[in-house]
């Protein structure tokens, strides 16, 4: 996450995206599957539904280990 960075949510939730944003997979999904190594979305919990955290082991520290593809997540 970006130090004081700062941001408004302007639209409703699950709404107003562009007619060709087609994701394979929905954040729960990604939260579930621990893609970003059980790390994604710790800081920002209250943004997400708190049923994406229900079927899923959240980590404290990146592991590459409990991803679903076995693979360390890139960050640019």
């Amino acid at each position: 996450m970006q130090p004081s960075y700062e941001y408004f949510i302007s639209e409703p939730e699950g709404g107003n995206f562009n007619p060709n944003f087609k994701p394979y997979l929905s954040p729960q999904e990604m939260v579930e599957m621990r893609v970003f190594e059980g790390k994604y979305c710790n800081d920002c919990r209250d943004e997400l539904p708190s049923a994406c955290y229900e079927n899923t082991k959240i980590n404290d520290f990146p592991d590459p280990e409990i991803n679903h593809f076995l693979l360390k997540a890139i960050s640019h």
